[in-house]
């Protein structure tokens, strides 16, 4: 594969889609809530992915 070409997949990588039930949204948030203080970059970007997932009930799960 030319060089030009694994630069061009690099730029167009998307990130997966994230679903995540309704019941674990509040055990999510709580979890990098408690990473603020250790590892504050690591929450934030858990927070960023949260922010990002559709959330859907349980039973659609």
């Amino acid at each position: 594969m030319s060089t030009s070409l694994q630069a061009t997949k690099k730029h167009t990588k998307r990130s997966p889609k994230i679903v995540i039930s309704a019941d674990d949204l509040e055990h999510l948030e709580g979890l990098a809530d408690g990473m603020m203080r250790r590892q504050p970059a690591l929450a934030d970007r858990l927070f960023d992915e949260i922010a990002r997932a559709r959330i859907v009930a349980s039973s659609k799960m």
